[in-house]
């Protein structure tokens, strides 16, 4: 029974301390705030040597003009690009073609001046997300998985004239087996993404002349849309300067290909994980004018993106907001963090101005993607009120309210972070070159916007923490 009255005493004594003494610091908050947006910026590297595969399907039949050598420039500046971007880690790289169709073909030794001839393209299809996965192999009876095709390799280049429409009916497993379509090959980018790759694309122009594949039947209605479309062309900003024609190809209702002649586009998709050269190269490739119209040529970082990190270098009390009951005590910078330490009163209040400095890092961010910084807290939070933040531009209020703690001390951390999102204002012109079915515009992409789109969401979703702030507060 003694020992019993003796803890009831020290449990009485224990709760009887000062609030003042109490300590509301967490610890653990400090390893959950660090920042993730390197600074400097930092690269990857993987594999060695280039891989470049090139669509061979009927479709680019017509970029191959009688006379022309624009597919050989093509393929001589995607080379001269390559050696370009490794010439710093790889002085003499090895550079592998391959051709996709119905299958992946890294066996077939063609002249790159074989690309300007018609009889190159002459697959029924093409499968482009065998450039992105395994095929099955039949050996001996069983099935056998090659490796990764770009595996191997630290830039692998995909060249095609676009996405295949979705097949309905198809009934195979898996969102790549109805087709190579938008759908299929924003996944097999985002699977990229997450396995750390960086992915760019180019889009540019060449003269065509042609047959354009419809991919589905067409009646009398659709061939009325499509000459009605076509001949709006002239106004197009896009499109200054060039004639554009249309011809039924097939006599009979309904048709599923007709002949154009204007310009189309190309997609180039460029995977790496070593994301200097991987800017490298869409940079080189950009600079050499192969695209007609010559301004003809747009590029984008799908993945990772990255801002130019911002650092807190500065905290002090705003004289003209008359602090009362606050006092600060110290601010210090320290590895990866700002220390900030501040006494106050019952009903003390201060605002505090918190300036920023940017670090060094590159800012990669695609046309039609805004960015904005902004303070949240990182683990348990001070009641509502206590700390609030005002972005005005060049610098952020820092507003300090101490009526709503009680006494004790505080450790509250902030991480400083960046939030990408797409600008729904912005028309860039992987909106303005999309087009919804793959018959209509033949001088669009069929399912731009979508595979773009689709492909950033896991780059702009990545958090980017570029600082943190520790608010020490000692209410007395």
């Amino acid at each position: 029974m003694r020992d019993k009255w003796l803890a009831m005493f020290f449990l009485v004594i224990l709760m009887s301390v000062p609030s003042s003494c109490r300590d509301h610091r967490n610890q653990d908050d400090e390893a959950s705030c660090q920042p993730t947006e390197s600074f400097p910026a930092g690269a990857a590297t993987s594999g060695s040597g280039a891989v470049i595969v090139t669509d061979i399907s009927g479709s680019m039949k017509g970029f191959a003009l009688p006379g022309s050598t624009q597919l050989f420039t093509l393929h001589d500046a995607l080379e001269r690009a390559v050696r370009n971007a490794l010439a710093d880690v790889e002085p003499a790289p090895v550079i592998q073609r391959c051709y996709i169709g119905t299958q992946l073909d890294c066996a077939s030794r063609y002249p790159i001046q074989a690309m300007d001839n018609p009889a190159t393209y002459s697959s029924a299809e093409s499968r482009l997300y065998l450039f992105f996965t395994p095929g099955q192999q039949e050996e001996a009876g069983m099935s056998k998985v090659p490796e990764d095709p770009i595996g191997p390799y630290r830039l692998a280049i995909l060249l095609t004239d676009g996405m295949q429409a979705h097949v309905p009916g198809k009934t195979p497993q898996g969102p790549c087996l109805a087709g190579a379509d938008p759908a299929c090959l924003t996944y097999l980018l985002r699977q990229r993404v997450e396995k750390g790759y960086g992915v760019w694309m180019a889009l540019f122009y060449l003269p065509f002349r042609g047959i354009h594949f419809a991919e589905r039947p067409l009646d009398a209605h659709h061939w009325q849309q499509i000459r009605q479309h076509i001949a709006q062309l002239d106004q197009d900003p896009y499109f200054q300067g060039v004639s554009f024609k249309v011809a039924r190809s097939q006599p009979a209702m309904p048709f599923t290909s007709y002949h154009f002649e204007g310009v189309k586009p190309l997609l180039l998709l460029v995977l790496s994980r070593d994301l200097r050269v991987g800017r490298k190269f869409i940079e080189q490739f950009a600079s050499q004018q192969i695209a007609h119209p010559r301004q003809a040529l747009f590029t984008i970082e799908l993945a990772p993106l990255s801002v130019r990190p911002r650092q807190i270098a500065k905290i002090s009390l705003v004289p003209s907001a008359s602090p009362i009951g606050v006092r600060p005590v110290v601010g210090s910078r320290k590895e990866n963090f700002y220390d900030y330490l501040v006494e106050c009163d019952r009903e003390g209040a201060a605002t505090f101005r918190l300036e920023w400095r940017e670090g060094e890092g590159i800012q990669m961010l695609p046309e039609g993607v805004q960015v904005n910084f902004g303070f949240e807290p990182v683990g348990k939070k001070l009641p509502e009120g206590t700390v609030v933040f005002v972005d005005r531009k060049s610098n952020y209020e820092v507003q300090l309210s101490c009526r709503m703690i009680r006494p004790g001390k505080y450790n509250a951390w902030f991480k400083f972070q960046a939030i990408l999102a797409m600008d729904v204002n912005a028309h860039p012109f992987w909106k303005a070159l999309h087009f919804e079915n793959s018959y209509e515009a033949p001088e669009r992409l069929f399912g731009l916007r979508d595979l773009v789109q689709g492909s950033l969401e896991i780059a702009l979703q990545r958090p980017r923490i570029t600082d943190c702030l520790r608010l020490r507060i000692e209410r007395k």
